[in-house]
């Protein structure tokens, strides 16, 4: 009996680990149709039935291979015939599980690269070695994903591999991912889970354009400067391109860039450049070649040059005077300078002065210009307050960099103003005198603002000036003294001198002073005492003061003499204002005997004789009338007749303190009698006085007798009788 016929053998299958496993299968025919047949399936990790082992319930024409463990698998089934013991083995067949493949490598997840460039492949990587091939297919997508769009196979461009080349031909960003699924050789689905890879960004930058170069800050791409002068660092820039950029600086006079290799600057291999101090005038152009190190940026380019015009500083072609002496407050000449542009003849010139203490250009003030004094323009007029020596120098500019010139330094001296430290003196002279007098000026003046030159003026109007043609002396009037001609001085002559000087001090003028005719008037002022202060009289012993009160000028010797023929008092004054008590002296008309008949009483003439400094005497005097102190006055007779005339009889008194007064008939009866005291802040209170009546009745006329007593303030009491008539 023939063994059993395989007529479908089992044929090889793939699929991942956990997936959908596929069926083996086999087909046998047997000799017999009544013969049944049996199965048994081996397994085997290598590619042979030595060693294999049996399946267990693997007993059916078709086995499902275990999917749980990857890895590379051999599998066969015998196939029996169950009566006759007859078999055949299929052949064997490879099972490969596959691992759950994963990306093991993302695709470089951003890179830029240069417009037209060759931007770096992006490439991902699984996970252990599937014998069949991965099918790749990389999209185009937008940063979050959506609107993917599926690149096609195009050129090589690596879109159903594993790296793919992004074009370069449009700017700006684009995003990528690839998903990869899983195949056997026949193009079935091994049941793999399919991958997909992050989503990564491709930035075609533009390349790289040479910006204009700079200066500094200024934003400027051209200058000009003047000779010695410098700019400001130039810089190279650019835009667009990718990686690290290089330098080299080139110089030339054309302003081309071509050629450039023979205008390198050696060293200059930085984004800036310093041109340094440039001496020699002309047009020079600088520019800076760059070239970018990033992926598809390495094509160099230039900049634009910069141009740098230099020319000739400005020229000062009339300088500043160079030396002034003047006097503080006087007239300084203005410092000028002219200045001729010898380029760039459009460009604004300025001007700025500076003031210094030595004659040095180190260390310089500039001035404010105020408005008045010009300390921005081309001509300055310095200060002529500040005294002492200063230097001046103006800085010229033009509106271009470093264009600038210097003047020369002026010096000036500023004097002290001149003063007048001696005036001349005024002088009273007697009338009729025919003496000189020296009017002497003197002045304090530094030597730097020369000789002072005087000017007398003389006049009679006491003004300055009033008519300075008239009333100027050209005889002699030209020093610092004068001395007037002799002459009677009967009216008062002014003087006064002008000092001038060659540098220019203000004019100094004298105090206005005179020599006039005595104009003193000597002058006793009234007398003083206790008596005269409560009664208005002089008492004899009794200290009087006299006070000299001469009016417009006092003279400095003085000559009291009162009169009494006592000796003469001498005073000398110690100033030309003399204080009252220096004018002031007393006298007491003392008595010389006790026989009231030679008492020092009744009227004395008093005289001041004044020694004014002009060599004139002149005496005032003064009528004084000295009294025992008291005065009593009795009238001789009355008229009581009603008529408010003559109606009362009574004494007048001055000096007493108490008073009384009696009334007598020719028999000796006293028929009134009054008393009064007197108080001496009320001078004018008398006796009230008798009206020639008799106990109310009215006396006869005839004769009467008034008896008066009194007490004197000296505490002396007196007594009066006078006779008098009663008339009806």
């Amino acid at each position: 009996v023939k063994d059993p016929e395989i007529t479908t053998q089992p044929i090889a299958v793939e699929f991942c680990q956990n997936g959908n496993a596929t069926p083996l299968e086999v087909t046998a025919n047997t000799a017999t149709s009544s013969s049944a047949l049996s199965y048994q399936w081996y397994l085997n990790t290598v590619d042979t039935i030595n060693g294999a082992s049996p399946i267990t319930g693997a007993e059916a024409a078709s086995y499902t291979p275990d999917n749980a463990v990857a890895g590379s698998f051999y599998y066969y089934v015998i196939v029996s015939q169950t009566n006759s013991g007859c078999s055949t083995t299929s052949a064997v067949v490879k099972v490969s599980v596959y691992a759950i493949p994963t990306i093991e490598e993302q695709p470089r997840r951003n890179q830029e690269v240069c417009f037209g460039g060759t931007a770096e492949p992006l490439t991902v990587i699984i996970s252990d070695s599937l014998e069949p091939n991965p099918f790749y297919q990389w999209y185009e997508t937008k940063e979050n994903g959506v609107n993917n769009i599926k690149i096609p196979e195009n050129s090589g461009n690596g879109a159903t591999t594993k790296s793919y080349n992004p074009p370069t031909d449009k700017l700006g960003n684009k995003y990528y991912y690839v998903e990869i699924i899983f195949k056997d050789t026949l193009g079935n689905d091994i049941g793999c889970t399919r991958r997909t890879s992050d989503i990564v960004k491709v930035t075609t930058i533009a390349l790289a354009q040479a910006a204009p170069i700079t200066m500094g800050s200024t934003g400027l791409e051209e200058t000009t400067i003047c000779s010695g002068g410098s700019v400001e660092d130039l810089t190279a820039t650019y835009t667009g391109g990718l990686g690290i950029p290089s330098y080299q600086w080139y110089t030339n006079t054309s302003g081309t860039t071509l050629g450039a290799d023979a205008d390198v600057i050696p060293g200059a291999d930085q984004p800036t450049y310093s041109t340094g101090q440039m001496i020699a005038t002309g047009t020079y152009f600088y520019y800076a070649k760059i070239i970018l190190d990033g992926n598809g940026c390495t094509s160099e380019v230039f900049n634009i040059p910069f141009k740098i015009i230099v020319i000739d500083d400005p020229k000062v072609i009339s300088e500043p005077l160079l030396n002034q002496d003047v006097c503080e407050g006087g007239t300084i000449a203005p410092l000028e300078i002219i200045v001729q542009r010898s380029s760039d003849v459009t460009s604004v010139i300025s001007y700025q002065w500076y003031s210094n203490t030595t004659a040095s250009f180190v260390n310089g003030t500039p001035i404010a210009d105020d408005g008045i004094n010009g300390a921005t323009s081309a001509s300055f007029t310095p200060d002529n307050r500040i005294v002492g020596t200063l230097y001046y120098y103006a800085v010229t500019s033009q509106e271009l960099v470093d264009c600038e010139v210097v003047s020369t330094i002026s010096r000036v001296i500023v004097s002290p103003k001149p003063v007048i430290v001696k005036q001349p003196d005024s002088y009273e002279v007697c009338a009729e005198s025919i003496d000189q007098f020296k009017l002497e000026v003197a002045v304090n003046a530094v030597q730097a603002i020369g000789m002072p030159i005087y000017q007398w003026y003389s006049n009679t109007t006491g003004i300055i000036p009033v008519n300075t043609s008239e009333e100027k002396i050209t005889t002699d009037g030209d020093q610092s003294n004068y001395i007037p001609a002799p002459t009677t001085f009967d009216t008062t002559t002014y003087y006064y001198v002008e000092i001038t000087f060659e540098a220019g001090c203000e004019t100094l003028t004298s105090d206005l002073v005179s020599i006039s005719p005595n104009q003193g008037v000597p002058y006793i002022g009234a007398p003083t005492s206790t008596t005269y202060a409560d009664f208005g009289i002089y008492s004899v012993d009794e200290k009087i003061s006299f006070t000299d009160d001469s009016e417009y000028r006092y003279g400095t010797t003085v000559t009291w003499s009162f009169g009494d023929g006592s000796e003469d008092e001498v005073v000398t004054y110690t100033s030309s204002t003399p204080s009252l008590a220096e004018r002031t002296v007393t006298h007491i008309y003392e008595r010389t005997s006790e026989n009231e008949l030679e008492d020092p009483i009744g009227r004395f003439k008093v005289s001041l004789t004044v020694d004014f400094e002009s060599g004139c005497f002149l005496t005032d005097t003064f009528d004084l009338e000295i009294t025992d102190g008291y005065k009593i006055k009795e009238p001789n007779g009355f008229t009581p007749n009603g008529d408010n005339i003559n109606d009362k009889i009574k004494p007048l008194h001055t000096g007493l303190v108490e008073v009384e007064m009696g009334i007598y008939d020719a028999w000796g009866n006293r028929i009134y009698f009054e008393t009064l005291t007197v108080d001496i802040t009320d001078r004018n209170k008398f006796l009230t006085g008798w009206d020639g009546t008799i106990n109310g009745s009215p006396a006869q006329s005839g004769n009467y007798l008034m008896v008066v007593k009194g007490t004197t303030t000296a505490g002396k009491v007196i007594s009066r009788n006078t006779p008098i008539t009663l008339l009806r």
